[in-house]
C-alpha cells in the first residue's frame, strides 16, 4: 500500500464561508486552523479548482495569517505546498514559524517567494536554500512546494524543480545581544533528527510580536505580509524511514506519497510519483512526476 502520512493537512476552501474552514487530509485526525486578523473564505470565480478561497487583503498592519495548530513537529520527511495568486510584486511569506525580526534562528522556518525577483526560498536553523530564477505573475495561479527529505530541500514551481540543496546539522541560537551563534556539522553529514519548531506554522505571515531577549525588545515586522489569495494548502509528514512499494515495469519501485487530489487544470494535485531503484534510500526529492506543462 501506499505511504500512510503521520500529518495530513489540505484546505481546498470547497463549502467554506468566512472565518470557517474544514481539514480535508484523509491521512490522519483533521488539524484545528486559527484565523488572525484580515483573513477569511470568499469566493473567486477565477479559481483553478472550484471556486473557495481565502483571501488576504489587509494593510500589512495586522499580521493576517492563518494558523496550523499541531505542526510543530514536521519531522525529517514532510512538503509544504500551496496554490496561489499573489497580488503585489514583493517577497511574501508563505508558511513561517519566524518571530518576524533580526536573523532566523534554531526552531524557525520560513518558506516565502518573491515575485520580483523571482525566487522561491526556504529557511531552516539559520540556513536558506534559494531558486533560481523563474517567473511569478500576479495575475495567475502558482504552484509552490518545498520538499524536505533529512535536511535535503527541493523546491518546485508549477510542478518545476526550481532549486536544491542541502542543510547542514547543529544549531543556530540567539544570543543577548542579537547576535546569533551558530554551531553547524559539515556539509555532507545528515541531521540526526527532523524539523521541530518553536511554533506551529502560519500561513502568510511571521508570528506577532513583541518578542524580549534579555533586556532588549523588539517586535515583529508586518513588512513581508503575504497579499492575495490561496485556492489550496496542503501539509504532510511522512513516517521517518518508511516507504511503501508498488511495483513499477521497469523492476524499480514507485512511491506514492500522499492522497490523490484534483488539479483543476487535469492530471492530480497532490500526487507525487517517486522512481527509484530496488534498495535505495528513499528521497521526496528525486525524479517527481508532476502534470504541469
Amino acid at each position: 500500500g501506499r505511504v500512510r502520512p503521520l500529518l495530513d493537512f489540505h484546505l481546498d476552501f470547497e463549502g467554506d464561508r468566512g472565518r470557517e474552514t474544514q481539514d480535508k487530509g484523509v491521512g490522519d485526525g483533521a488539524q484545528e486552523v486559527r484565523f488572525h486578523n484580515l483573513v477569511k473564505v470568499i469566493q473567486d470565480e477565477n479559481a483553478v479548482s472550484g471556486t473557495g478561497v481565502m483571501a488576504f487583503t489587509g494593510d500589512w498592519k495586522s499580521h493576517d495569517a492563518l494558523e496550523i495548530v499541531g505542526t510543530r513537529h514536521l519531522g525529517s520527511r514532510f512538503t509544504l505546498s500551496a496554490r496561489l495568486r499573489p497580488s503585489q510584486k514583493r517577497r511574501m511569506r508563505l508558511f513561517s514559524s519566524y518571530r518576524g525580526t533580526g536573523e532566523p534562528t534554531a526552531g524557525e522556518l520560513i518558506f516565502d517567494f518573491n515575485p520580483l525577483e523571482g525566487e522561491l526560498r526556504f529557511v531552516y536553523n539559520g540556513q536558506s536554500v534559494v531558486s533560481r530564477t523563474s517567473q511569478i505573475l500576479t495575475d495567475r495561479y502558482h504552484h509552490m512546494e518545498a520538499a524536505y527529505d533529512l535536511g535535503r530541500v527541493c523546491l518546485y514551481l508549477d510542478g518545476n524543480q526550481v532549486g536544491e540543496g542541502r542543510l547542514r546539522p547543529g544549531t543556530s541560537h540567539l544570543y543577548y545581544d542579537r547576535s546569533v551563534l551558530r554551531h553547524l556539522a559539515d556539509s555532507d553529514s545528515e541531521p540526526p533528527i527532523g524539523v521541530y519548531l518553536t511554533s506551529d506554522l502560519r500561513v502568510g505571515q511571521d508570528l506577532a510580536g513583541p518578542f524580549v531577549t534579555y533586556r532588549n525588545q523588539e517586535r515583529s515586522s508586518p513588512r513581508h505580509q503575504f497579499t492575495g489569495w490561496i485556492d489550496e494548502l496542503q501539509v504532510s509528514r511522512l513516517p521517518d524511514g518508511t516507504t511503501a512499494d508498488i511495483a513499477g515495469s521497469s523492476g524499480g519501485l514507485i512511491k506514492h506519497v500522499g492522497p490523490i487530489r484534483r488539479y483543476g487544470i487535469g492530471g492530480a494535485w497532490g500526487l507525487s510519483l517517486i522512481h527509484i531503484c530496488r534498495c535505495r534510500r528513499y528521497s521526496l526529492c528525486r525524479s517527481r512526476w508532476s502534470p504541469y506543462h
